[in-house]
């Protein structure tokens, strides 16, 4: 069980996530115009903990679609991974995850991602 959970994390590429993190970069810069021309920072209009609330869930919504299409890429390029000295080590390549359940995995994050979002 322990192995199959391992697998479908190093499934997502958790590596790649730092790229998520910009999402927070909204927070040092994020301004908006008010009617009157002023610029008024993002954590000075709302309650600066509901913003970083919504941050930190557009944040994990980025990481589930993100690993969706990183298990989507992976379930396409199976066979040219299974012969790569280095991607043949990927869970997917490996026969850690049947293709079958990689691909309701993927569903499941995609899907978990869009609703996510959907509720900021």
């Amino acid at each position: 069980m322990m192995r199959t959970l391992s697998a479908l994390f190093r499934l997502m590429r958790p590596h790649q996530w730092l790229k998520n993190v910009f999402v927070f970069a909204g927070l040092a810069f994020g301004e908006r115009v008010t009617s009157t021309g002023e610029l008024q920072h993002v954590l000075s209009i709302a309650d600066p903990i509901d913003i970083l609330r919504s941050t930190l869930i557009a944040f994990i919504a980025f990481c589930l679609v993100s690993g969706a299409v990183y298990v989507f890429n992976d379930l396409k390029d199976v066979e040219q991974d299974r012969i790569h000295p280095l991607k043949r080590n990927r869970p997917l390549a490996a026969g850690e995850v049947s293709p079958v359940f990689a691909a309701i995995f993927g569903i499941a994050l995609l899907a978990g991602g869009l609703v996510l979002a959907y509720w900021l």
